[in-house]
């Protein structure tokens, strides 16, 4: 059955000029980041254009299902450390936010802005997944 899926794949990496932690305390405390610092994470802006079709009879806002998925580097490529790798890999983790129409990046983080069921587990892996529901316009 097709589920009407778009693909999209963006490829990039952090840098220690892209790499802002995240003022989550989790695990750590304190936290290894600020709102602020936050800000200079990579961010994707998602927008899902209104639709005639996904538009229910009651009028209610249409939702979109995503999945994200965020990867690092596969610490089984080099040699040196035993399973599970825990010298190589960083926690990682995906959060989604909503940003305002005009906005184009997020200049900080808003823990009200955090889309309900919009964040992964906090992961030491090499990878984390993310699917949720989104509201659309």
């Amino acid at each position: 059955e097709n589920q009407g899926w778009v693909s999209r794949n963006l490829i990039g990496s952090w840098t220690p000029e892209t790499c802002g932690g995240t003022p989550i305390a989790v695990k750590a405390t304190p936290p290894p980041g600020t709102p602020e610092t936050w800000a200079k994470n990579p961010q994707c802006r998602l927008v899902f254009p209104p639709s005639a079709e996904d538009a229910t009879a009651s009028g209610e806002d249409a939702r979109v299902e995503i999945c994200l998925v965020l990867e690092q580097e596969d610490a089984r490529m080099e040699r040196g450390s035993p399973f599970p790798y825990q010298d190589r890999l960083v926690e990682i983790f995906l959060c989604i936010l909503q940003a305002d129409p005009s906005e184009q990046k997020l200049t900080q983080f808003n823990k009200k802005r955090v889309v309900k069921g919009g964040v992964s587990l906090m992961s030491k892996r090499r990878e984390v997944f993310l699917r949720t529901n989104l509201t659309t316009p």
